[in-house]
């Protein structure tokens, strides 16, 4: 966002994200919602949403769920859009992913897994 030079607010970044989406830039989408809280921004549901749908079109199930529960953390509230999306993160994951979010309710994190959120 700096590089452009483009004021940075929630709608601008809710826009990146949104944009990194329908792209399929999700390395790009979850940088920018990392970055939202350094630039004493808070993030939205819609950008978490944004993002955990960028995970589920890429298969990454474990960073899908890691938004959905950071949802909570960041003090908002889940809803049909955000579960819709963290559901699809789970059927379109690895192998036995869908079952292990199932089963959990969490995502599974092993040590030696390098794409963890």
């Amino acid at each position: 966002m700096r590089q452009l030079r483009v004021e940075r607010d929630v709608i601008s970044y809710s826009s990146g994200i949104c944009a990194c989406e329908k792209g399929g830039q999700w390395q790009e989408a979850l940088s920018l919602i990392g970055e939202m809280p350094s630039t004493i921004l808070e993030p939205t549901a819609f950008g978490y949403n944004s993002g955990i749908s960028v995970c589920g079109a890429r298969a990454l199930w474990q960073e899908g769920l890691s938004l959905l529960f950071g949802l909570r953390r960041a003090a908002l509230e889940p809803d049909a859009v955000s579960y819709n999306a963290g559901i699809g993160a789970c059927e379109t994951g690895e192998s036995g992913g869908s079952s292990r979010c199932r089963r959990s309710g969490r995502p599974s994190r092993s040590a030696d897994d390098s794409r963890t959120a």
